[in-house]
């Protein structure tokens, strides 16, 4: 099941994908960019990924803090990619990304 979302115009998701790592767990990748150049300014963003089935005995699986600032370099938007290990053999079917300004 696949469910796509947003009310933030700020980043711009660009991208989210599925892969396997070494331990053959899946692990799910957040692509973001700022939608103009300096746009976010020094804001920090937080993304979440959530586990809808609970599989873990948890609703959240794990959140990331993005510092924009950090990662802009000087007339470029800010952009980055954000890895979630799942720490699951199943493929994660149930999951949702959620992206706030913290």
């Amino acid at each position: 099941m696949g469910e796509i979302g947003w009310s933030l115009n700020d980043p711009i998701v660009e991208k989210v994908s599925f892969s396997r790592d070494a331990a053959d767990f899946w692990n799910v990748s957040v692509t973001l960019q700022e939608a103009n150049p300096g746009s976010l300014k020094e804001k920090v963003v937080r993304v979440k990924l959530i586990d809808q089935t609970r599989t873990h005995g948890t609703k959240e699986a794990g959140q990331i803090l993005w510092p924009v600032a950090g990662s802009r370099t000087p007339g470029q938007a800010a952009r980055t990619t954000l890895t979630f290990n799942t720490a699951s053999a199943s493929r994660p079917d149930h999951m949702k990304v959620e992206v706030d300004l913290a």
